[in-house]
């Protein structure tokens, strides 16, 4: 099986126009994230998304936390956190001293259950749109104005998603996206943090700039701050990514087609993946499955791995993670996504023979 051609789960698509993006900026000298070529990408990303501003950050992680700090959240805020999520979700109310209160998912979107908290008295939502899969945020903002909560979503996976032909990550007061090396549009590690509102953005600006409230003659410091920047070299190769997210959306959207059409046609029953509501339009940042109970799916990865196909886990429950236990309460559906959940190879460079190879192989596991 060493011979065998590998196909990893997930692939960068990096060309001539990055490398030379980055050698032009290189050859500017000036490299850091107070340069020219930053402002450029938050005002180019804002414009991509419909967001008025746009703040860039080292990080998705970071832009949570500089969301949780801009929004006041603190030790006696009460923040949602869907339970399958990366940690990074719940963390960055944690950072300011929140305890954040973790629910259940919805069985068939795996995103944050409305029904779940509609007895709850949120300050913030935090929904994620798991795998770049939209939430119900139509139903959540309408939670939201009800209960007078602020959203921050985490839209890490959600570059470009689409909610009723408005972008994933434009429906809370801010949203949070992630450029790391397997995310949808790549800088190698980055994020980006959008709002419509002002005063956000600017706060958000100064607490990942040291806490500069201005720079010229002489940077005046009035708050704590961090440094939370992204490079210019980063902002170079996010604006061309950013011109060729449409094409590369396009081409996820084409290999999710070929495997939503081969679990429909030859695993109906024995797995489901996850459901996208009417109106929604995913961005298949990775394309999960949830096996059946009779599989089990650390023995299928393994054996996918043996034919060659480079498969991981869905995401992670929080609720089974011991930093999260006191945070937990009634997490079931989660649990049982985490458990029985496994992705599939998804990049746009992910050729039809190789995108059968992988299905072939999959097919033949589930067979054993």
């Amino acid at each position: 099986m060493s011979d065998v051609k590998q196909i990893p789960l997930s692939k960068p698509s990096i060309g001539q126009e990055e490398l030379d993006a980055i050698k032009n900026v290189c050859e500017s000298g000036c490299l850091a994230g107070t340069c020219e070529e930053t402002k450029l990408f938050e005002k180019e990303f804002a414009a991509f998304v419909g967001a008025k501003y746009a703040v860039a950050t080292s990080n998705c992680t970071t832009a949570l936390h500089l969301a949780c700090l801009a929004l006041g959240v603190g030790k006696k805020s009460k923040v949602v956190v869907p339970a399958y999520t990366f940690p990074a979700t719940a963390n960055a109310p944690m950072y300011c001293g929140a305890s954040p209160e973790i629910v259940d998912v919805h069985p068939d979107t795996w995103n944050l259950d409305v029904s779940k908290i509609r007895t709850r008295k949120p300050d913030v939502l935090m929904p994620v749109h798991c795998f770049g899969n939209p939430a119900d945020m139509v139903e959540i903002y309408d939670y939201s104005v009800e209960r007078e909560a602020y959203i921050i979503e985490d839209a890490a996976c959600a570059m470009p998603a689409y909610i009723h032909n408005k972008h994933a990550g434009t429906f809370g007061t801010v949203g949070c996206y992630s450029f790391y090396a397997i995310k949808n549009l790549c800088t190698g590690e980055g994020g980006m943090l959008v709002t419509d509102e002002e005063e956000i953005a600017e706060l958000a600006h100064s607490l990942c700039d040291f806490g500069k409230t201005t720079s010229k003659p002489l940077p005046r410091f009035t708050r704590l701050g961090y440094n939370y920047r992204l490079s210019s070299l980063q902002a170079a190769m996010g604006r061309v990514q950013l011109r060729k997210m449409p094409e590369l959306h396009k081409k996820r959207l084409a290999i999710a087609a070929l495997y939503d059409k081969f679990v429909e046609s030859e695993l109906s029953g024995k797995v489901s993946s996850q459901r996208v509501l009417p109106g929604h339009v995913s961005a298949y940042q990775r394309y999960a499955l949830r096996l059946g109970f009779e599989y089990d799916r650390d023995t299928v990865l393994s054996e996918l791995a043996k034919r060659g196909i480079g498969c991981t886990i869905g995401t992670f429950d929080l609720s089974s993670q011991p930093l999260y236990l006191n945070n937990c309460n009634g997490i079931s559906v989660s649990k049982e996504v985490f458990y029985q959940s496994i992705s599939l190879p998804m990049y746009p460079d992910l050729s039809i023979d190789d995108a059968q190879r992988v299905m072939d192989a999959l097919a033949e596991v589930l067979k054993r």
